[in-house]
């Protein structure tokens, strides 16, 4: 396992979401190392990303899942909110983040979710913005 001292690192926003419920562990200590000495920050379209995905998994749950996942989500949605984490899309980013992308030469794509069309609940949802 590399070094969490040799940071600081650049993370995607799948990682975001594993390095928050980390399946062993020793992977859950190395992002506590990390952390301490490198605070965890996330980018405005990696926020999109995330709500995203849950606008997905909402959609084709079952009613009680719905409740859960739509409960996780919020849940989301304060921790970056309140912790000030969230760091705004600048020109300086932007180009930062353009660069950095264009080192890798395709982007992998799921391809079940990046063909699937807007369902008419994701647009009310999306219409309706985000309550509790």
């Amino acid at each position: 396992m590399t070094d969490p001292a040799s940071g600081p690192f650049l993370f995607d926003t799948s990682a975001e979401s594993y390095l928050g419920r980390p399946p062993s562990e020793a992977e859950a200590d190395w992002f506590v190392q990390y952390t301490v000495s490198f605070p965890m920050y996330v980018a405005v379209p990696s926020v999109m990303e995330r709500a995203r995905g849950y606008y997905i998994a909402i959609d084709s749950a079952d009613p009680v899942r719905r409740a859960e996942i739509r409960h996780r989500m919020l849940k989301y949605i304060h921790s970056v909110e309140t912790g000030s984490r969230v760091l705004n899309l600048t020109v300086p980013i932007a180009l930062v983040a353009a660069q950095l992308m264009s080192l890798v030469l395709t982007r992998p794509v799921h391809l079940g979710t990046a063909i699937r069309p807007a369902s008419p609940a994701r647009t009310a949802s999306a219409a309706g913005g985000l309550t509790s």
